[in-house]
């Protein structure tokens, strides 16, 4: 691994109430030194610690994502709420949006595993991966290109044999 590579973090919240008790909250004393990161991400919008970056937007994933104009991303982790309840961050638009700030060799990661959020990449272009491992339940990576050590997903044969085998759409 490169060392001298910085690595940045973006994350966006929308809702700014929550980032609020997130500041109140009794964090057991362990935690006293990330929670004094995790206060300055909050009250700062950033955190630098060296060649290691966080930076928080307040608002609209959607909004930061059209109006990206930086490197592109390497890695996504997908860690909105539900498709049920946020069917918005998990739509084929949406990952429209992921797609344009990806690089090639870039994944997204998240925990879902449901065949509709799975379509919406699939129908972005990207080539959707199984992934378990002993100590953590199953999840999706997706990426543009092949991961040879990964067995992909025959999205085309789930589309046809699911029952729920129709993308999530704005």
């Amino acid at each position: 691994m490169n060392s001298n590579k910085e690595v940045n973090i973006y994350s966006t919240e929308i809702d700014r109430n929550l980032l609020n008790k997130l500041l109140i909250f009794p964090y057991p004393a362990i935690f006293k030194d990330l929670k004094e990161i995790l206060h300055k991400i909050i009250n700062d919008n950033v955190y630098i610690n060296g060649k290691f970056k966080v930076k928080l937007y307040i608002g609209d994933t959607r909004d930061f994502l059209e109006n990206w104009k930086g490197e592109k991303f390497d890695i996504v982790y997908q860690d909105a709420f539900s498709p049920q309840k946020s069917p918005k961050l998990w739509s084929v638009e949406y990952f429209r949006l992921i797609r344009k700030v990806m690089s090639y060799d870039g994944i997204l990661t998240t925990y879902s595993t449901s065949t509709p959020v799975r379509l919406s990449l699939y129908e972005n272009g990207f080539k959707i991966y199984s992934y378990k491992h002993e100590k953590v339940r199953e999840g999706t990576i997706a990426s543009l290109r092949n991961i040879n050590s990964l067995l992909e997903i025959d999205m085309e044969q789930k589309r046809i044999l699911s029952s729920k085998g129709e993308p999530i759409r704005d």
